[in-house]
């Protein structure tokens, strides 16, 4: 018998509670405790440490480790806890529901104003605007940090610096 991809030959152990053998798999490899001979690979090798089937990294959990258990978000490659106020229902959706109308009203407000072109160009639209490119900016990182894409080095290094500069951010939570 071959041994599937991601698992090793020499690792085989002789489980009796599971009545048989099966391999041990090596790290960013998973394979559930039912089937222990399907063996799946993982985005990231700190999800799937490797050796006994079912196996995920700590607060790791579900196929191929891939989501944190509950009370935890995935954040920069580990799951981290979420805070008590996050878990109620005192920020969403009562903060939109009360702060978003105050938006709208606000904006719809604004915009029945006569236009002005010599103020659009003022300091304190351009400082507006460039607050708002720097919020889309750092969404967007956060979005593309999601997928786990392997990227080549030439775009990995950098990537990884702008990762470390936006974990910083995360004390804004």
């Amino acid at each position: 018998m071959t041994c599937p991809e991601g698992s090793r030959l020499a690792n085989w152990l002789n489980d009796t509670a599971r009545a048989g053998t099966y391999p041990r798999l090596m790290a960013q490899y998973y394979s559930t405790a039912d089937d222990p001979v399907f063996v799946y690979i993982c985005l990231d090798d700190r999800n799937c440490p490797g050796g006994d089937p079912g196996t995920c990294a700590e607060r790791r959990e579900g196929f191929s480790c891939g989501r944190c258990e509950s009370g935890y978000y995935s954040f920069g490659g580990k799951c981290n806890k979420c805070n008590a106020i996050e878990l109620t229902t005192a920020v969403f959706p009562t903060v939109p529901l009360i702060i978003g109308p105050v938006c709208i009203v606000f904006a719809y407000t604004r915009l029945l104003e006569p236009m002005r072109i010599r103020l659009m160009d003022g300091s304190k639209n351009r400082a507006i605007a460039l607050i708002f490119f720097y919020i889309v900016f750092f969404q967007t990182l956060g979005i593309i940090r999601q997928f786990n894409l392997i990227l080549p080095n030439i775009v990995a290094v950098p990537w990884e610096g702008v990762g470390t500069y936006t974990s910083g951010l995360q004390l804004l939570r």
